[in-house]
């Protein structure tokens, strides 16, 4: 029967019963079930530890860019039914590690327990990030059943401050601009700023952490200012440390000084040029120039901050000073300008000049000129002016400095001298001396016998005059001599001759109108007594005497008389031709002076030893 069967029949739950099933007689076995003798095991199973790897991986919040090189910590408790002696013991697993050029990190070798998986299945670990570049990260997983954990982690994100200051003055730079260049996630960027009143430029909500590849400041009237490679960090605050200082850019001007009248450049005058630096601290820059000397009458300033205010103060003497008009003008703009517009102009102005009238021969000053003035300006009436010199021979002139001046100077004694000055302005100070050339005239003298009023050649003289001081000749020569003096002078005349008497009194401060006639100008010498007796005690015999007479000129006669003898045995007798008696002297003596009726003198010695003597007679 069973070889009948052409199919099997499969016996299962989804079995339904069919006719064909009446032929067969089923029957069912219980199965036996041993499963429950691993119950018996379970004790054992709890006490196996086990150890586990989870793998952590930080990218920031979109999900596409690894966060490298953060630190990422796992916090969980291990419990185990039994360890190291101890029932039921928990440790609390903490452990730090730093992410890779992935992103990741494996905690790996986590230990845990098969107890923990029954009876701690829904434990909970902790893993979280602190950092100074992102924001704090944390998250909660299933210890037993996670592999793997994602954290999204923010950047933190700050504005940046750049200070722009000026280079030189470190004023703010309120209109400035910061041009700035930064990577994220590997994308490069450029953006810019403005500054604010304060000078500080912001750039916002930027990584704190990241770094500014090119920060350019960039400012009108200023050169560009890079720095690269700046962190963040760094910028956090307005640091003036971290500041970006621009250079003020600088360029030379010229400027010119001119007479407002005659618009004729002024040479070598004296600018003061402030420039002003349009910055909140209003620095000023003071330079002093001076216009040329080529007759351009030009100044130049250099290096001046383009954006500077200028102002031009000029002075020259003999002119008012004058300020630069117009503006208020800036470098950039006032170098391009007309040379008119680019002109301070001075009027002039009438200042005294000292002159002096002096002697052309002595060099002396002279006093008591008349000095007659004309000042002619340009394009002006003629003014006339007398000034008399003083008692240093000075006077002044009050004139513009373009005018023209002729001077009229006028003493008795003195030619008339006019001196003429083209340009007041330019007298030079050699130029303020007038010299007048004194009047002079020639006298003709002569030196005579006054016994004979003969002519006596040969004299020593010493001529003088009372301003000219010394005179010539030194000597009359043959007698006859001229003397050219000044009209306006005492004429000193002094005569000597070896023999003759000095003659100072003839031509003594005389005026040239006192020596009109010959007379006058004859200057007599006296001849002059000239005796000296002189006997040694070897001339001297013993008991000597002697009488020797002298003639001594026109009578009455005054002669001097000194002596020398010894007072013991010498005695000297002076009478007159008449034989009357002058004095008689027993001791040595000086000059004395004594007076003759006669025109003859006799001088007695009478010696008793025969000593030395001498005597000497002079007129």
């Amino acid at each position: 029967m069973a070889q009948e069967i052409k199919n099997e029949i499969h016996v299962d739950k989804g079995l339904k019963y069919s006719d064909e099933f009446e032929t067969y007689t089923i029957q069912l076995k219980r199965r036996k079930n041993y499963w429950w003798l691993l119950l018996l095991l379970l004790p054992l199973l709890l006490l196996i530890q086990c150890h586990k790897d989870i793998t952590v991986r930080c990218v920031e919040s979109d999900g596409k860019y690894p966060v490298i090189g953060q630190e990422i910590t796992i916090d969980y408790d291990a419990h185990f039914l039994l360890k190291e002696g101890k029932f039921l013991p928990s440790d609390n697993v903490r452990i730090t590690q730093t992410t890779d050029d992935q992103g990741t990190t494996v905690f790996e070798d986590l230990p845990c327990s098969v107890f923990s998986y029954i009876f701690y299945c829904m434990s909970k670990a902790d893993f979280y990030m602190q950092s100074d570049c992102y924001q704090a990260a944390q998250t909660q997983c299933n210890f037993h059943y996670t592999r793997n954990v994602l954290l999204d982690l923010s950047p933190l994100r700050e504005d940046l401050h750049v200070l722009l200051l000026d280079l030189e003055t470190g004023d703010f730079l309120p209109d400035g601009i910061l041009v700035y260049e930064y990577e994220e996630n590997g994308i490069t960027k450029t953006d810019s700023v403005r500054a604010e009143a304060d000078g500080v430029a912001t750039i916002p909500q930027m990584r704190s952490c990241g770094e500014m590849k090119i920060l350019k400041g960039m400012c009108y009237g200023y050169a560009d200012t890079v720095r690269m490679d700046v962190p963040c960090q760094q910028l956090v605050i307005a640091d003036p440390r971290e500041a970006l200082r621009l250079r003020p850019l600088k360029e030379r001007f010229t400027f010119f000084v001119k007479n407002k009248e005659t618009k004729q450049p002024i040479p070598n005058a004296s600018c003061t040029v402030t420039l002003t630096h349009p910055g909140q601290s209003k620095t000023q820059i003071v330079r002093h120039v001076r216009t040329s000397i080529d007759g351009k009458g030009i100044a130049v300033c250099d290096s001046a901050f383009v954006r500077s205010f200028i102002a031009i103060h000029a002075s020259k003497y003999h002119y008012k000073d004058g300020d630069l008009e117009g503006g208020p003008w800036i470098v950039e703009v006032f170098k391009d300008q007309e040379d008119d517009i680019r002109t301070v102009w001075l009027e002039p102005e009438p200042y005294l000049q000292e002159f002096i009238n002096v002697d052309s021969i002595t060099g002396k000053p002279i006093p008591g000129v008349k000095n007659v003035i004309r000042i002619i300006n340009p394009g002006g009436i003629p003014k006339d002016d007398t000034e008399i010199s003083n008692i240093n021979g000075i006077f002044p002139i009050l004139a513009n400095e373009d005018a023209c001046v002729e001077v009229i100077s006028t003493k008795d004694g003195y030619k008339q001298k006019r001196t003429v000055y083209p340009k007041f302005g330019e007298i030079k100070d050699e130029d303020r001396i007038i010299r007048m050339q004194p009047e002079m005239i020639t006298l003709q003298f002569r030196t005579v016998r006054e016994s004979s009023w003969s002519i006596l050649p040969d004299c020593n003289l010493e001529i003088s005059g009372s301003i000219s001081g010394s005179l010539r000749p030194v000597n009359s020569g043959d007698g006859n001599f001229p003397v050219t003096m000044r009209k306006n002078e005492l004429l000193s005349i002094v005569a000597s001759k070896k023999g003759y008497a000095t003659n100072s009194t003839k031509v003594k401060n005389c005026r040239y109108n006192q020596l009109t006639t010959q007379k006058d100008r004859d200057i007599p010498l006296k001849k002059e007594l000239l005796i000296d007796r002189s006997l040694s005690d070897d001339d001297v015999p013993m008991a000597y005497s002697e009488t020797q007479c002298y003639d001594l000129g026109d009578a009455p006669v005054s002669f001097m008389f000194s002596c020398r003898l010894c007072s013991a045995c010498t005695r000297i007798t002076i009478t007159d031709a008449n034989g009357n008696l002058i004095t008689t002297l027993g001791n040595s003596s000086g000059n004395q002076r004594f007076t003759s009726p006669t025109q003859r003198i006799c001088v007695s010695v009478q010696n008793d030893n025969g000593h030395a003597f001498e005597y000497h007679i002079r007129q």
